[in-house]
């Protein structure tokens, strides 16, 4: 984003933009632009960024050189947001802004509904369904499987999603549990970054069962013995930019507002 021209693009070649001036090399683009906008999160792998619209691979390296910056990212690891703190980066990372955080439950909940359906063979209002993890992402999401079916079941992990979930009608299976109930569902959702579904516990399932898995890495699902076991599963991270790009675009942008970027910038 440079003075002049105000927006500017690297690294979405593959994205059809229009009037928008595009950089040969990120060198060039961090030189003349104050502000950066990476993707949210900015890596799946703590790697490389995301970057949907090229066939560049950009390492993370890059945010050690950023100097007197102002950074608008998501989950950035925590080595690097030392260093850029220490280089005077100015830097918002919108998954730890709770507003964000929320919206961004919401359209995965929605994008999960999607998902169900269209790997499912029964209706949702038929369905057995259970979720891993009561959440952010859990909470909406069993709200609004509700009404689809009373068949709706969550593990929870702690004893506050425990008493959350119980408060808010849902039914509770506990982590320890687990395996006495799992062989029940037609449908698993995980929402919990932890490997849950082990081999012993997959061994377990309803034969057609359907688990989606929407948790960062590592998931919570081990994906080999799944593979092998011819497991139906699928494994889903960055929902919200999938299946609704522009709005997600247009709570970042809203989010920069609000910050007072022009204050930031004098």
């Amino acid at each position: 984003m440079d003075k002049e021209n105000f927006v500017s693009s690297f690294a979405n070649e593959n994205m059809k933009l229009e009037n928008i001036e595009k950089y040969n090399t990120l060198e060039e683009a961090l030189n003349k632009n104050d502000m950066i906008v990476t993707g949210v999160p900015i890596s799946k792998d703590k790697k490389y960024i995301v970057a949907n619209y090229t066939n560049l691979k950009i390492k993370l390296d890059f945010l050690q050189n950023l100097k007197n910056k102002i950074l608008i990212s998501g989950m950035i690891p925590d080595k690097y947001e030392k260093i850029l703190k220490e280089n005077k980066n100015y830097v918002i990372d919108l998954l730890k802004n709770e507003d964000y955080i929320i919206f961004n439950a919401k359209i995965t909940v929605e994008g999960i509904i999607k998902y169900l359906i269209e790997n499912t063979k029964t209706s949702l209002f038929n369905s057995k369904i259970l979720v891993l993890g009561y959440g952010r992402i859990g909470k909406i999401l069993c709200n609004v499987l509700k009404s689809f079916t009373e068949n709706i079941y969550c593990v929870t992990y702690s004893k506050e999603e425990t008493e959350i979930a119980r408060a808010n009608t849902i039914n509770v299976i506990l982590e320890e549990d687990l395996e006495k109930f799992l062989k029940n569902f037609e449908i698993i959702i995980n929402t919990v970054p932890k490997i849950i579904l082990d081999s012993k516990k997959l061994n377990i399932l309803y034969k057609e069962a359907f688990v989606l898995d929407v948790a960062s890495k590592p998931g919570g699902i081990d994906q080999d013995f799944a593979q092998k076991s011819k497991i139906n599963y699928m494994w889903k991270l960055g929902i919200p930019s999938e299946i609704s790009p522009i709005e997600c675009a247009k709570k970042i942008q809203n989010e920069i507002y609000k910050i007072n970027i022009t204050y930031i910038l004098q």
